[in-house]
């Protein structure tokens, strides 16, 4: 047993808040930090003078470890090859002493549940949860050997690559999808138009039974790039937008309508009806289009500055209504082009699809290894790396 502070030196973040300048050294706050791997999907970022004025004390590097101190309390995000960083709010830079600690390993034992469940009970304050820099300092850890560490750590992160794997080949993807899907309706922008109302559904009636148990999707976990949401839950249907397979979700309210929240619906269970927010926009095809095409409609620049534009209601509050949206007017395209449209677009969604089925499984086989792994019921020399 040893204390954290006595393997790592440890680093609080700059009290101040940096502006988002849009491009630049990615800035890295509290929802940046995931479990293991950093979260840059709609990251802030920073200029060079920032970064280096942010950085003065110490330089985020290859194998450091960001702890975030508030919500989401303790999740802790390794550095990894080529990035480079800078600190913001409410973060903690934990640079591992490599003759000590292996930085993975390290990694694996903070997002541990008996660790988590330590920091947790640390955390303090009436509003929102945080951790004090002296509480992380003293937090005591467990270190078996160095060979052991670094063995532990290379088995943890294989899966932790296979899934960062899988999430960036779908990032190519969704963007070769809508590359095409923009320059085919960029080709067609002096033609004749129809609207959205006749080509598709909004809010299409889908049945469940009030109490009935059933699967559902929250607006936090509809992703703001991407198509697959972040997870789902089951929960008692009481209200909401229904939906199933060949849907697309798009939030209607601010700020998740500009911040992009969509999610493209192919992963239920045949005729299986999902539900969740209220502030959705369904949208099903009619049939003369395949309905994967409406989901790369929805990430396309000039509907989305559409659907912001026709927004109504109090500061704050501003929403969009399906009816509006129905009135977004297509241009007609020829049925080669669109069977090209088409092809593409259900090929993408359908391999993201398996990918991002795959990365679920994958995240809970090491959730699952690594309490048994850390406690020592599984031994290391029993695994086939």
């Amino acid at each position: 047993m040893i204390q954290l502070k006595d393997i790592c030196d440890i680093y609080d973040c700059p009290h101040t808040t940096a502006k988002d300048e849009g491009k630049g050294y990615p800035l890295v706050r509290t929802p940046n930090v995931g479990k293991g791997r950093l979260i840059l999907d709609g990251i802030h970022r920073v200029s060079e003078d920032v970064y280096n004025s942010r950085n003065a004390r110490a330089i985020p590097e290859e194998g450091d470890l960001i702890l975030a101190r508030e919500a989401p309390v303790g999740n802790v995000s390794i550095i990894m090859d080529g990035q480079r960083v800078c600190l913001g709010q409410r973060v903690v830079l934990i640079k591992p002493k490599r003759e000590l600690v292996d930085p993975h390993f390290l990694t694996y034992y903070l997002l541990s549940a008996e660790v988590q469940h330590r920091l947790k009970n640390h955390a303090n304050g009436a509003v929102v949860a945080h951790l004090n820099v002296s509480d992380i300092r003293n937090l005591w850890v467990t270190l078996p050997e160095l060979e052991e560490q670094v063995a532990i750590g290379k088995i943890l992160r294989s899966i932790d690559d296979k899934i960062e794997l899988n999430r960036q080949i779908n990032d190519n993807l969704e963007q070769q999808a809508q590359a095409a899907f923009n320059n085919i309706i960029a080709q067609y922008s002096e033609c004749e138009t129809i609207n959205l109302s006749e080509i598709a559904v909004l809010n299409p009636k889908r049945a469940i039974a009030k109490g009935t148990l059933a699967r559902s999707i929250e607006m936090a976990q509809l992703p703001t790039s991407g198509s697959f949401p972040a997870g789902w839950d089951m929960k008692e249907y009481n209200g909401g937008m229904k939906f199933q397979n060949g849907d697309t979700l798009m939030a209607r309210i601010t700020p998740c309508l500009e911040n992009g929240k969509v999610a493209y619906i192919n992963f239920l269970e045949e005729n299986e009806v999902a539900f969740g927010s209220t502030e959705y926009i369904v949208i099903a095809s009619k049939g003369a289009i395949a309905p994967e095409v409406f989901y790369f409609l929805t990430r396309h620049n000039d509907f989305v500055d559409f659907a912001v534009k026709n927004m109504n209601g109090s500061s704050g509050r501003q929403r969009v209504s399906a009816e509006t949206i129905g009135t977004y007017k297509l241009p007609i395209i020829s049925p080669e082009d669109m069977f090209i449209l088409e092809t593409i677009a259900k090929e993408a969604l359908n391999k993201i699809k398996y990918n991002s089925l795959e990365n679920i499984r994958l995240s809970e086989i090491r959730d699952t290894l690594l309490p048994k792994i850390m406690s020592g019921e599984l031994e290391i020399n029993n695994l086939d790396c």
